[in-house]
């Protein structure tokens, strides 16, 4: 079995659509941003950025990193 990204992205595409990751995404959403656990959102980041990589998709960590800092850094500024 291959694990490069073009097999994962054919073989993700072959068992989800596209309005099937829009329901999960949605139904997934609450649990993520109503739950007040720092480590339990930690895990749920780590295990959707897992399920990114598994469907072939490209995250960067970089980008990731600097948008989640900006984000932590402009809350830290406004009173």
């Amino acid at each position: 079995m291959r694990f490069d990204a073009a097999s994962r992205r054919e073989r993700g595409l072959s068992l989800f659509a596209g309005g099937e990751l829009f329901v999960a995404g949605l139904l997934a959403m609450p649990s993520f941003l109503f739950d007040p656990s720092l480590p339990f959102r930690a895990a749920q980041f780590f295990l959707f950025w897992f399920f990114v990589w598994a469907v072939g998709r490209k995250n960067s960590a970089i980008a990731t990193l600097s948008v989640a800092a900006g984000i932590v850094a402009f809350n830290l500024i406004v009173p």
